[in-house]
């Protein structure tokens, strides 16, 4: 409590890669591999990639090879959405556009999901 308010915050913390290496010795390269997937789903794409390429040279080519669809840059047209999204927010009162924008897309991309076959996964209507 801070002058009679309840604050709330939600944070994550990584150790950083010396600390890492010093605490669970053999078993660090897993560790950073764990912390590079954890930054990725967080949308800390920078911080991923760092320890992505603090971590390359440790690793066999086939892991490697998995890690980088996590780390490596977004295609043009997400990235575009995203500075988008961050543009619009400058703008005041931007922020309450955002959540129609993201119910629209989500009905756009139910509408046109399908398997890798071609087949439609919407449902039916």
């Amino acid at each position: 409590m801070r002058d009679g308010r309840l604050i709330f915050a939600d944070a994550i913390f990584f150790l950083s890669p010396d600390r890492v290496a010093e605490t669970y010795a053999a078993k660090a390269p897993k560790a950073l591999v764990k912390q590079i997937l954890i930054a990725s789903a967080l949308g800390l794409q920078n911080y991923a990639e760092y320890l992505y390429e603090k971590l390359r040279g440790n690793l066999n080519s086939a892991l490697l090879k998995e890690l980088d669809e996590y780390v490596r840059p977004l295609p043009g047209a997400r990235l575009g959405l995203i500075r988008a999204a961050n543009l619009l927010l400058r703008f005041r009162r931007g922020w309450r556009i955002l959540p129609w924008l993201r119910a629209a897309s989500l009905v756009v991309s139910q509408g046109a999901a399908v398997y890798s076959s071609g087949e439609h996964l919407a449902p039916n209507r």
